[in-house]
């Protein structure tokens, strides 16, 4: 009974937090009242943080990430004259949830 329960504690400890799933999403420079896909700095925070660049047409994707609560921060790669744009947003990833999308609209900070 004893090796049993070690056996079952001992996995718990190796497989480490769930994975849920990844996050994706597209990053949006809003200059007045239009919203142009563009390539960001891509900034992931949660229970794991990660950081990238997202593509040409702003798409992101992080991969196979442990479920819960996770900010996504943007910033162009390239900023447009006389700005200073930034954004963020806020999603779960959930057990039972392979992906969850988080746009980014970068705002006049």
């Amino acid at each position: 009974m004893r090796s049993l329960l070690f056996a079952l504690f001992a996995s718990s400890l190796v497989a480490g937090p769930a994975r849920a799933g990844d996050i994706d999403g597209t990053t949006y420079a809003v200059i007045g009242s239009t919203a142009t896909p563009v390539q960001s700095q891509v900034t992931l925070t949660g229970p794991e943080n990660r950081q990238m660049n997202s593509n040409l047409s702003g798409y992101y994707r992080f991969n196979d990430l442990p479920t819960g609560d996770y900010t996504v921060t943007a910033v162009p790669l390239s900023q447009p004259s006389g700005s200073d744009l930034m954004g963020d947003c806020d999603t779960p990833l959930n057990i039972g949830q392979s992906l969850a999308t988080c746009d980014v609209y970068m705002t006049q900070q």
